[in-house]
Order: C-alpha cells, then sequence, then structure tokens
C-alpha cells in the first residue's frame, strides 16, 4: 500500500494529568487536610462542639511539628521520586511504590519532628517523644503519606507507554 510502512507505530507515552511540581503541591495539601480532619475527629470526644476540635487540631498541625515535617520531606521526596520515574515498570506496580514510599517517609520524618505535646515541659526526653508520636499518632502519618503517594503518582507520574501481553509476559 501506498504511504503506509511495514513497522507498527510505537505508542507515544501519555503526559501526566499535572506538572510535577503541582501535584507534590496537591498531595501534600491532601495530606494535611487529612491529617486535620483525623485530628479534629478525634479531638472531638474531648472537646465542647466541633469549633474547638478544629481549633485544637489546627494547632497540633502548626504547632505539633507535621507542618515542619511536610518542609523537610522535599529533599527525601525528590530521591524517592527520581526512583519512581526511572522505574520501568507498569503503572499500578508504580502506585504501589509511591503509595509505600509516601507512608513511610511520612511516618518516620513526623515521628522524627513531630511533638505530641507542642510545648516541652522539660520532663521528657527525645526518645520518650518520638515513642509517644509512634504510638498516638503513627497510623495517621502512614494513611497520611500513602494518600500523599497515590495523589503524586495518579496526578503527576506519567503514564507509560502501553504493553502488550504476548504468552503472559508483557512486551513493549
Amino acid at each position: 500500500m501506498l504511504g503506509t510502512s511495514s513497522q507498527p507505530a510505537e505508542p507515544r507515552t501519555k503526559r501526566a494529568i499535572l506538572p510535577v511540581w503541582l501535584s507534590y503541591i496537591l498531595g501534600l495539601v491532601l495530606a494535611s487536610l487529612l491529617y486535620v480532619a483525623i485530628l479534629t475527629f478525634r479531638f472531638f470526644n474531648y472537646l465542647d462542639g466541633v469549633q474547638s476540635a478544629f481549633a485544637a487540631a489546627e494547632f497540633m498541625y502548626l504547632c505539633g511539628g507535621f507542618l515542619f515535617a511536610l518542609v523537610v520531606l522535599i529533599l527525601p521526596w525528590t530521591v524517592i521520586a527520581l526512583i519512581g520515574h526511572l522505574l520501568d515498570v507498569g503503572r499500578s506496580t508504580r502506585l504501589v511504590y509511591f503509595i509505600f514510599a509516601g507512608a513511610l517517609s511520612f511516618f518516620f520524618l513526623n515521628c522524627l519532628t513531630t511533638n505530641p505535646v507542642p510545648f516541652d515541659f522539660g520532663w521528657t526526653t527525645r526518645t520518650q517523644i518520638v515513642f509517644a508520636a509512634i504510638v498516638h499518632q503513627g497510623l495517621y502519618f502512614l494513611a497520611c503519606g500513602g494518600l500523599f503517594g497515590a495523589s503524586y503518582c495518579i496526578l503527576g507520574v506519567p503514564r507509560a507507554n502501553r504493553k502488550t501481553m504476548k504468552n503472559g509476559i508483557e512486551v513493549v
């Protein structure tokens, strides 16, 4: 046939939904909202009304170290994202990688930087503070980090080339 080549055209790499930096910021915003929502729900049982619980949650977010950990996360996340972009795996495997990387990085950074008692009265050591953060907020950090990693991957990571299956093996 005229004007056709015998070789099939290569599938093009699809673009990401958002630029990487914007997906990073949006992931941080979503993780922050989840953290404040969890703390508001937790404080609601102990305080009078939603406004008091929300104010306490905002105070813990701003002064408890979570916000500081988000700033500190920039450099480790750059390395994590670089490794994730270099992985030659499918989209679902990359999503699992970013969810676990986000959850673990949030967990470790927040447990090291967060103080469950925002004011230090001198009666606790740093080791006791880290253990208290793990016990009282460890699951919150894992959930927020997983949400951050998932939103970063879904919105900011370009979709890989479409792969075809031949005898159960992925072929590019």
